[in-house]
C-alpha cells in the first residue's frame, strides 16, 4: 500500500510541476527526413546526420513544484558535433504545434552558421540576425515563434530579478542586431532554441544508440532495431579492479544509480529496458575497455584463426586513405591482401530456376542479336540480290568490284562490370527463418552472373572484408578472363569481419581501370555503412569512402550501390550522389531484383 501511495504521489506531483504542452508536440521522427533536407539545403555540413540528443543537467532556477517532484534541471538542448546534428526527440515547449514546428527548423539554421563570437549569448544573437538577413523571409515565422516562446517563460513563477532579465531576454531575441545584454549564467534556464556549444575532453566520449546488450547475443533484433537512438555523452575510464571481493562493499549500493564508481560487477542482470532508463537517467555514461573472453571468439573469430593468422603473414598491398580532418589523401595508410575464393565441391541451385526463367525473360530484349551485313566482298553466305545486281550490270558492261557476300557481324554492347559485395560480419544477420543476408547475397551473385554470361558482358566479382588498417580481404571470385565457371566460389562465400569500403573499392578500380570498354560500372553490393574497428568508424570511414568514389568517377568509372540497409537514406545520397545508389526494402527479393537494376543501369 505504501508504494503504491508513493508512486501515485510521484506521478501526480510530476504531472503538477511538468511544463509543456503535448496536445502540441512535435516529435523528431515526423520532420526527421525534411530537416536533413532543410539543413543542407541551406548550407548545412552535408556529412552531419540527424540524431536524436540525450537530456543533460543544467544548473537552472526551479520553483518549489519542480524541486519537490525532483524534475526541471534536465534539458534535451540541441548541438552538432563532428558526425551528427543532434536535435531534442519531441518539442512541446509552445502551445501551437506550427511554432514547435518551425523551432526544429530554427534549429537547424542556426547549426549551419559558424561561432561569431566568445561569449555564448552574443554569438547566439550574431547567429540570429546572421540567417535573417540571408533569408529575410523566415523573419515573420521567426518572430512569432519567439514571441510565443517568451510569453510561455514568463508565466513560470519567477523572483523579480529573473522576471527583468527574461523581459531584456525577449527584447534581445526579437531584436537580435542590438548589442547583447545578457550572460549566460544570468538566464533563468537555458535558451531552447538556441543550441547548445560542445567541446569534448580528451577522455570524453559521444555514445550513439542503445546501450550493448550481452555478448552472447540473446536477444531480439527486432526489438534492439526499435530502442533508443539518443546521442548520449560518455567518458572513457580505467576498468576497475575485479580480484577483490565484494564483501568490501556495502550491499545496500549494488541496486542504487548513480554516478560511474570503479565497482566490480562484470555480469548485470537486468534487462534492456532497465539499461534504456538508467542510461536516460545519468549525464554521463563511463565507458571502459574490457578483456576478451572466450564468448567473444563465435562472434568475432566466425573464420577460422589459423586463415586470419596466415592473411596477416601475406605481403599486401598498401593503399592511401583520406584524412577529412586534414584534407589530404595519405598514402600507406591500409594493407590490402589479395585472396582468391575457395570453390566447394558439392551444389544446388534447384531453388534459383524460377528465378533464372524470369531473369532469362527480360534478357530476350538485350541480348545481343547477330546483324547482316550485305553487299560484303567476302563472308558466310552468297548475297543473292548482290548476285543478281552484279550479273545485270555486266551485261550493260559496268562491271565493279564484286560484293557478293553476306557477313554476319553480332552486336556489341561495350560495357564491362565489376561487382565488389560486402562480406563483413553483419551478413549473418538472419532475413527469416530459413536465410541469412549472406545466402541472399550468393543467390544474387549466382543470378547475375548468368545475366551478364548471357549478354556477354565482361564482367568480374570480388567480395571484401577487412579488420582494422592493417588487413582489408580483397577475395577474387571471377575475373575478367575467367572461363570456368564461379558458381563453386560463389557457394563458398563466408561472413568475414568489417567494411573498410574506401580501400576495398580503390583496388577494384584499379582492375577495372585496365578494361577498354565504353562503359565501365563498379557495382557495389552491401548491408550498411562502411566501418571498422579503430578510426575508421564514424566521419572518417564515410569521408574515406566518398573520396574513393569520387577518385573512381574522375577516372571515367560508374560507381553505384545497391543496400538492403533500411537506414541508408542518411548516408548513401552523401556517398554516391541521389542517383547512384537503390535500396531493396526486402532482401528476400535482391536476386531478382539486381539483374533488372543492371538492365536499367546499361541499357542506351
Amino acid at each position: 500500500m505504501e508504494e503504491v501511495v508513493g508512486k501515485w504521489w510521484d506521478d501526480w506531483i510530476r504531472k503538477q510541476a511538468r511544463t509543456g504542452y503535448a496536445d502540441a508536440e512535435v516529435s523528431l521522427d515526423t520532420v526527421r527526413h525534411h530537416l536533413a533536407v532543410a539543413f543542407r539545403a541551406f548550407g548545412g555540413d552535408q556529412q552531419l546526420r540527424i540524431a536524436e540528443a540525450a537530456p543533460i543537467t543544467v544548473n537552472c532556477y526551479r520553483n518549489w513544484r519542480q524541486k519537490l517532484a525532483g524534475i526541471g534541471n534536465r534539458f534535451t538542448l540541441a548541438y552538432q558535433d563532428g558526425e551528427v546534428l543532434a536535435l531534442p526527440g519531441r518539442i512541446d515547449w509552445m502551445p501551437d504545434s506550427e511554432h514547435n514546428r518551425f523551432a526544429y527548423l530554427w534549429l537547424c539554421l542556426l547549426s549551419t552558421v559558424g561561432q561569431s563570437a566568445d561569449d555564448y549569448v552574443e554569438d547566439m544573437l550574431a547567429r540570429t540576425n546572421k540567417v535573417l538577413l540571408h533569408w529575410p523571409g523566415l523573419t515573420g515565422r521567426y518572430q512569432a515563434m519567439v514571441r510565443a516562446y517568451c510569453d510561455v517563460r514568463l508565466k513560470q513563477t519567477l523572483p523579480p530579478s529573473l522576471i527583468e532579465k527574461e523581459n531584456t531576454l525577449a527584447q534581445q531575441l526579437l531584436s537580435p542586431e542590438l548589442p547583447g545584454q545578457l550572460r549566460e549564467s544570468e538566464l533563468a534556464y537555458p535558451v531552447q532554441i538556441w543550441p547548445r556549444r560542445t567541446t569534448l575532453e580528451a577522455d570524453e566520449a559521444e555514445i550513439d544508440g542503445p546501450l550493448p546488450a550481452d555478448s552472447k547475443g540473446s536477444g531480439n533484433r527486432a526489438q534492439t532495431n526499435e530502442s533508443s537512438k539518443k546521442r548520449r555523452k560518455g567518458k572513457r575510464v580505467a576498468r576497475p579492479n575485479d580480484k577483490h571481493g565484494i564483501m568490501l562493499y556495502r550491499f545496500e549500493t549494488i541496486f542504487s544509480r548513480a554516478e560511474y564508481a570503479s565497482l566490480s560487477r562484470g555480469q548485470d542482470e537486468e534487462q534492456d529496458e532497465n539499461l534504456e532508463a538508467i542510461a536516460d537517467d545519468l549525464d554521463e555514461i563511463a565507458v571502459t575497455q574490457t578483456e576478451a573472453g572466450s564468448g567473444r571468439l563465435k562472434m568475432d573469430l566466425d573464420l577460422p584463426a589459423e586463415q586470419a593468422h596466415g592473411l596477416h603473414q601475406k605481403d599486401g598491398i598498401l593503399l592511401p586513405e583520406w584524412d577529412y580532418r586534414k584534407k589530404q589523401l595519405i598514402d600507406g595508410q591500409v594493407r590490402l591482401v589479395e585472396t582468391i575464393a575457395d570453390a566447394v565441391t558439392e551444389h544446388s541451385i534447384d531453388e534459383l530456376r524460377p528465378i533464372f526463367a524470369k531473369v532469362n525473360r527480360q534478357l530476350r530484349a538485350f541480348i545481343p542479336e547477330n546483324i547482316k551485313l550485305r553487299n560484303q566482298q567476302d563472308g558466310e553466305e552468297i548475297d543473292l540480290v548482290a548476285w543478281q545486281d552484279f550479273y545485270a550490270e555486266s551485261y550493260a558492261h559496268r562491271i565493279a568490284a564484286p560484293k557478293l557476300y553476306i557477313r554476319q557481324r553480332r552486336t556489341h554492347r561495350d560495357s564491362a562490370t565489376f561487382v565488389l559485395a560486402d562480406l563483413s560480419l553483419s551478413t549473418d544477420t538472419w532475413i527469416d527463418s530459413e536465410r541469412r543476408v549472406i545466402d541472399t547475397l550468393k543467390q544474387s551473385l549466382i543470378v547475375l552472373d548468368e545475366a551478364l554470361t548471357k549478354l556477354g558482358d565482361p564482367h568480374a566479382f570480388a567480395g571484401f572484408w577487412s579488420k582494422r588498417n592493417e588487413l582489408v580481404n580483397f577475395i577474387r571470385i571471377k575475373d575478367f578472363d575467367s572461363r570456368t565457371s564461379s558458381l563453386p566460389r560463389i557457394l563458398s562465400l563466408q561472413p568475414g569481419y568489417y567494411t573498410r569500403l574506401g580501400a576495398a573499392i580503390r583496388h577494384a578500380s584499379q582492375l577495372l581501370l585496365k578494361r577498354e570498354e565504353k562503359r565501365r560500372l563498379l557495382l557495389v553490393l552491401t548491408d550498411g555503412k562502411p566501418n571498422d574497428l579503430d578510426r575508421y568508424e564514424g566521419r572518417y570511414g564515410i569521408e574515406d569512402t566518398r573520396q574513393a568514389i569520387l577518385e573512381a568517377r574522375r577516372k571515367g568509372l560508374h560507381v553505384f550501390c545497391v543496400t538492403i540497409d533500411k537506414e541508408a537514406e542518411d548516408y548513401l545520397p552523401y556517398l554516391f550522389g541521389r542517383s547512384d545508389y537503390a535500396l531493396i526494402q526486402r532482401p528476400e527479393q535482391l536476386p531478382e531484383v539486381l539483374p533488372r537494376l543492371y538492365l536499367t543501369m546499361t541499357k542506351d
